[in-house]
């Protein structure tokens, strides 16, 4: 259900754009993080990175059970600029916008920034996984974006994951 929503909004948005005229914008997010995150009742799941990180900081090890699965991640705050120079800009000539920084990364080169910046962390990979790595039809592309409002600003992931480090030390 939450899949046919999302489409039915995107949908209804693009028609009030397209035929009626009205300044209506809707944003497509990929995979997102950011500091802060946690697991919570009304949100148990978190993010693969935020999973990843937790093990790091509790058990100085991380397991891997899906090393090559790749994945599209955007930080959160470029999530914030790119919404607040959405609303700010003249009117837009596309009611659908991608909101994701191509920045594209395996499980395990993500667990390798965590070890480079939580030096002594073990990476560990599952031995055997009944998982199968999920396939992608292809990444959400933001050169809309980039040619509508000239956004190209993202903060490299490294340099996130390094931010989201520090605000958990800071904040525990």
């Amino acid at each position: 259900l939450y899949a046919v929503a999302k489409s039915t909004m995107e949908a209804l948005i693009t028609t009030l754009h397209k035929h009626y005229q009205h300044d209506a914008v809707v944003i497509r997010l990929g995979n997102v993080y950011g500091p802060g995150e946690q697991s919570r009742v009304t949100r148990p799941r978190v993010s693969p990175v935020q999973r990843m990180l937790t093990q790091a900081f509790d058990e100085r090890a991380i397991t891997l059970t899906t090393p090559d699965q790749t994945r599209e991640w955007t930080y959160a705050q470029d999530i914030g600029r790119v919404v607040h120079a959405l609303l700010t800009a003249p009117p837009l000539p596309h009611a659908l916008y991608n909101v994701a920084s191509g920045q594209i990364l395996t499980d395990n080169e993500i667990a390798r920034h965590i070890q480079s910046l939580l030096p002594g962390t073990a990476i560990r990979i599952a031995e055997s996984s009944d998982q199968p790595v999920p396939t992608r039809r292809g990444w959400l592309a933001n050169a809309r974006l980039q040619h509508d409002i000239g956004f190209e600003n993202w903060t490299p992931f490294a340099s996130g994951l390094a931010e989201v480090i520090a605000h958990r030390r800071e904040h525990s």
